[in-house]
């Protein structure tokens, strides 16, 4: 998470970066992708984030983490963004905005709770600045729910 909070230029660069996520690495995409049918970063994480969604809250927890995880990065990398917003409402499926955004508010939330769980095991070793990214990217998303209402 923490390259996505690096600077707002991020939000804008995994917008406008197009890859395929196929993409074999060929030696012509060493510097950028030059693969065919490339989409943006952004757009391939608010995918991967869409293929998780569909899994059970019974699943395995690597693709719960997953889920949570990309929910995060994608609250991030939208955050102050319209132009970015656009693009993960327009890949998400729901009846309004206001209902994608929800979603991705409730896997925060989930993620959140297991990564404090986890931190509770490891006692030590909590890093409470990933529990303040996490939280701040809920609160975002929730003052963009509510602003769309």
């Amino acid at each position: 998470m923490n390259w996505a909070t690096m600077s707002e230029k991020v939000s804008g660069l995994c917008r406008e970066q197009l890859i395929n996520p196929s993409c074999p690495g060929n030696r012509s995409c060493i510097r950028a992708c030059q693969c065919s049918e490339r989409q943006s970063i952004l757009h391939c994480l608010t995918a991967l984030y869409v293929q998780h969604t569909s899994i059970s809250e019974d699943a395995p927890p690597e693709n719960v983490f997953l889920r949570g995880y990309t929910a995060v990065l994608i609250g991030i990398l939208i955050k102050g963004n319209t132009a970015s917003l656009n693009v993960v409402l327009a890949a998400l499926s729901g009846e309004s905005s206001s209902s994608k955004l929800r979603s991705l508010i409730y896997h925060c939330h989930m993620f959140l709770d297991s990564y404090k769980q986890t931190g509770d095991r490891r006692k030590g070793s909590w890093d409470k600045s990933g529990e303040e990214v996490v939280r701040g990217a809920i609160v975002s998303l929730e003052s963009l729910c509510t602003g769309r209402s």
